[in-house]
């Protein structure tokens, strides 16, 4: 995993010993988010089912999918999300959580 600021090429060649491009690619993957949070996505939401002007702390993608899942009215499949994080974003709409 690269340090912030750092960035890792490939070898184009092999047998050479460093990358023949110049050209830095910006917004790649390879960061921690957690450890980094200039890394973070940023994650919108607005609805009937949703808090106005509610702040969240941060959101982890697995988290997302039990939000998703309780909007349209679907039963999650078991995953490693939580509803912590989700709950406090809710409106007066009744969670079923199994």
């Amino acid at each position: 995993m690269a340090d912030k600021g750092y960035y890792i090429q490939g070898v184009q060649v092999m047998g050479k010993m460093f990358p023949l491009g110049t050209k830095i690619y910006t917004g790649n993957h390879g960061y921690d988010p957690n450890s980094l949070s200039d890394m973070r996505g940023i994650f919108y939401a607005t609805g009937t089912k949703l808090k106005k002007g509610y702040k969240a702390p941060p959101v982890k993608m697995v988290d997302q999918y039990n939000l998703m899942c309780h909007i349209i009215g679907l039963e999650p499949l078991p995953n490693n999300g939580s509803w912590d994080i989700i709950r406090p974003m809710l409106s007066n709409a009744p969670i079923s959580v199994v």
